[in-house]
């Protein structure tokens, strides 16, 4: 089942509430930073809200810019590096799999020519087929 993604730049829909949590979270701590700083200076209370307001709501942009930038690069980054790894252990498993019908084939055939040799030199027929290559052998 594929995941729903929202039409913003194509991000999944559970990284939205993620990114909106993380830019109220970081708004918050930025304010309070900020507030802490207006605060010490000799000033009116409302000279303070003025300037804390000011500043936040100069760097909101350059936050949502940032916190988007970051889930959409890094989380593109790890889609492809987990598409990749994917493949990878699936073309391993492949191999894997034609490795181990070789050595079964051979280990097989080898057993067969010792019985065929050995019925040859008692000179008793030998009818028995030959053991099938790897790719005739069906999986189960």
């Amino acid at each position: 089942m594929k995941k729903q993604r929202a039409t913003l730049l194509s991000t999944p829909q559970a990284w939205i509430s993620l990114e909106i949590i993380l830019l109220f979270f970081l708004e918050i701590v930025y304010a309070i930073i900020f507030w802490r700083y207006e605060s010490a200076k000799d000033q009116a209370t409302m000279e303070a809200v003025i300037a804390t307001a000011r500043n936040v709501s100069v760097c909101i942009l350059p936050t949502i810019v940032g916190i988007v930038g970051m889930f959409e690069i890094g989380g593109e980054i790890m889609i492809r590096f987990t598409r990749l790894m994917q493949d990878a252990i699936a073309q391993g498993i492949a191999q894997g799999i034609a490795q181990g019908k070789a050595e079964v084939y051979r280990a097989w055939h080898a057993d067969w020519e010792k019985r065929r040799q050995a019925a040859a030199e008692k000179g008793v027929p030998f009818d028995e087929p030959p053991p099938p290559k790897p790719e005739d052998i069906t999986e189960d």
